[in-house]
């Protein structure tokens, strides 16, 4: 079995795959560490933020604001708003 390297070019630049690096280094995991000790805090300040959007753009004609269904916790790590093409 012949074992294929990882560069089959000679010219620069050319990989036979992508590769990708997903260790986190000792600062971002930190980090990480850090915003997981308050993620509740962080959460419960999204979630007022949006309510605050969300009551102020309710009465804007053509808005379709983001609603929760039933049973779930809504995080709002993006808060999106939807209107009409045409709008």
């Amino acid at each position: 079995m012949e074992i294929q390297p990882y560069f089959d070019s000679s010219h620069p630049g050319e990989y036979v795959e992508l590769g990708y690096n997903w260790r986190l280094s000792n600062v971002l995991a930190a980090l990480g560490l850090a915003q997981l000790k308050k993620i509740d805090k962080i959460i419960e300040m999204r979630r007022k933020n949006a309510q605050t959007l969300n009551e102020k753009l309710s009465s804007t004609k053509n808005v379709i604001i983001p609603k929760c269904p039933e049973g779930y916790f809504h995080v709002y790590q993006l808060c999106t708003i939807r209107v009409p093409s045409e709008f």
